[in-house]
């Protein structure tokens, strides 16, 4: 009995030693392993049962936030495959938050695909994306938005992850944001809605919208794909207007044979003044559809200035393109200074609305006019100058330096149009600063006045430029005017009657059968030439 009661205890004592091999390990063994970085050790106590929950329980250390201040991964790792408590929190910040404070995307990413808590806050009240937007981390940012957190979620500063990340100026990052719904709050614009901006990829249209709510103090992103149709699409939630997107027409410098032609100064973004002018004189119907037969309109550039209807104009005139050329007529849009500037994404006239609404969201109004946007192929593919019959249409003129080339109205197209498209190169550098500079088609202002870098153009060297393009007249805007009307004996018309001034009445000029008309507000017309 003596010698059974002693063999039991033997076997208790082994039983006790091989637990307390296997599991008795101290915290600061286990710490000590951690700072060490020592996986193997780290890796045997695990696989031989040390359940780290046990001996961490009520202690305010955490031994997987440990392993991630420290920068051990694979330890962390591990950690977090036995099954611990993944939402503990030292110094209110969970695991999550660690990581990304720290730069551990891969275990971050592993955090999250366990599905742990996306929008916890820390002390200073930031949730992970919020950390993640502050720090770039554009891949655990796509991580957190994809597995659903809350993309619009505030610190105590009203501050969302697109204002962190509008802070940081990755644009990679902002464009990632509000193309998942990213809002910042901000009361500083009534409400409105800007677009559509339509950008083309093999397959589709990716339409985007830019939208303020004064209602609930928001700006933010609508964005939407569609397949590429041959027809007009509507984005009927958003917008009750349809848009054709078309390959653009060819445009040629020189048009003979034309009856009609109805030309409007700079508009400058006030696209109700525009319309109203287009009504009242038979152009256009109550519907916006064409009514000038085969007339040809032209617009006299500076459509991207002022007021805050750019985007409007735009499509009006990119759609009424289309329409006009089913009836048999043309629609012309001459490039001039103003869009030069913002197809160049020089913003400075901008309109207080598109800074206010494009800089609460982090981004630049110029960024959709470049690349695949659909309105900025179409601009750059425009003319600078245009002939009709014997007419010459520019935006503000030809002066004696440019006419001293001797390009051709067509060279004068092509080497703007490759200007847009490509910028200057050490070819063509010097022929596109006067392009594009005071003496150049869209600046110069010498048929009106001087200026400290020229004198104003005299009636001869007028001649010359006739005589040069086999011309009657010449017709330009960008210098205002109050009247329509003739100068230089007659060869040339301003037609730059400013929009924007409501003291002056609404003018423009139409040209029927080699008679020249000023239009007004009461349906006069005055022959001027």
């Amino acid at each position: 009995m003596k010698n059974n009661v002693c063999f039991l205890i033997l076997i208790i004592l082994n039983l006790y030693t091989s637990c307390k091999n296997k599991t008795d390990v101290t915290k600061k063994e286990i710490v000590q392993a951690i700072k060490e970085n020592n996986y193997e050790q780290f890796e045997d106590w695990i696989n031989n049962g040390l359940n780290l929950e046990v001996i961490f329980r009520g202690d305010t250390v955490s031994p997987l936030i440990l392993s991630i201040q420290e920068e051990c991964a694979s330890i962390a790792h591990k950690i977090i495959r036995q099954g611990v408590n993944l939402e503990f929190t030292y110094k209110e910040s969970t695991p999550l938050h660690w990581t990304i404070k720290k730069n551990q995307n891969e275990t971050a990413i592993l955090l999250i695909n366990k599905g742990v808590n996306l929008n916890p806050v820390n002390r200073d009240g930031f949730t992970p994306l919020h950390l993640a937007a502050m720090n770039s981390s554009i891949d655990i940012v796509k991580e957190l938005v994809n597995h659903a957190c809350n993309i619009n979620k505030t610190d105590p500063f009203g501050n969302t992850a697109l204002n962190f990340a509008i802070a940081t100026g990755n644009d990679r990052l902002i464009n990632f944001l509000l193309s998942n719904g990213a809002v910042v709050y901000k009361n500083n614009l009534p409400n409105l809605l800007e677009g559509p901006h339509i950008s083309e990829t093999k397959d589709e249209l990716i339409v985007k919208y830019l939208k303020h709510s004064a209602d609930y103090g928001y700006s933010g992103i609508i964005e939407m794909a569609f397949p590429k149709v041959s027809g007009p699409i509507q984005m009927w939630f958003v917008d009750s207007s349809y848009y054709h997107i078309r390959k653009n027409s060819k445009v040629f410098s020189e048009y003979n044979g034309v009856g009609k032609i109805f030309v409007l100064g700079e508009i400058r973004g006030h696209y109700d003044r525009m319309i109203e002018i287009l009504k009242r004189n038979y152009v256009i119907d109550e519907r916006n559809n064409w009514t000038f037969g085969n007339g040809h309109l032209v617009f006299l550039g500076d459509i991207m200035y002022g007021a805050d209807k750019i985007t409007e104009c735009l499509w009006f005139i990119y759609n009424l393109e289309k329409k006009a050329e089913k009836k048999g007529g043309k629609v012309h849009l001459i490039l001039g200074n103003y869009e030069f500037m913002i197809l160049n994404n020089d913003l400075r006239y901008l309109a207080k609305k598109y800074k206010k609404l494009y800089g609460n969201l982090g981004i630049s109004y110029g960024d959709h006019f470049k690349g695949n946007f659909v309105l900025s192929k179409w601009l750059r593919s425009r003319n600078t100058v245009l002939k009709i019959n014997d007419i010459l249409f520019v935006h503000a003129g030809i002066s004696s330096e440019l006419a001293d080339l001797q390009f051709s109205l067509n060279d004068i197209n092509n080497y703007t149009r490759n200007y847009l498209k490509a910028g200057s190169n050490a070819q063509n550098e010097n022929i596109n600063k006067l392009l594009t500079g005071t003496k150049g088609p869209v600046w110069y202002n010498g048929y009106f006045k001087k200026s400290s870098k020229y004198p104003m153009i005299r009636y001869d060297e007028i001649v010359k430029i006739l005589m040069q393009y086999q011309l009657s007249t010449i017709i330009v805007g960008h210098t205002e005017v109050d009247t329509i009307d003739t100068c230089f004996n007659g060869v040339v018309i301003g037609v730059n009657v400013p929009l924007w001034n409501k003291e002056i009445p609404n003018q423009s000029l139409l040209i029927d059968k080699g008679n020249y008309y000023r239009l007004e507000k009461d349906k006069q017309r005055i022959l001027i030439k």
